[in-house]
């Protein structure tokens, strides 16, 4: 699973606004219209599905519960 906080850019403590301006700035960036490269699309839909959850509060307590559920396992695993 992508952090979608990295795709964005983002901390994770970062509130609505500051994460708004992350994903504008990178849309613009990775438009497919606009960057001629062959992996901005699929940037693009990385940003744009990054945005969906983070800017929604619910999908985003949805999904850092995710990612402490999966840190856990992971530290389990470890040990």
């Amino acid at each position: 699973m992508e952090d979608y906080y990295d795709v964005l850019n983002v901390d994770r403590n970062s509130n609505y606004d500051e994460i708004k301006v992350s994903y504008h700035k990178l849309a613009l960036v990775h438009h497919p219209d606009k960057a001629n490269t062959e992996y901005s699309a699929d940037m693009f839909r990385c940003i744009q599905q990054a945005w969906e959850v983070l800017s929604d509060a619910q999908k985003r307590a949805e999904y850092d519960q995710s990612i402490c559920e999966q840190e856990l396992l992971g530290a389990n695993a470890e040990v």
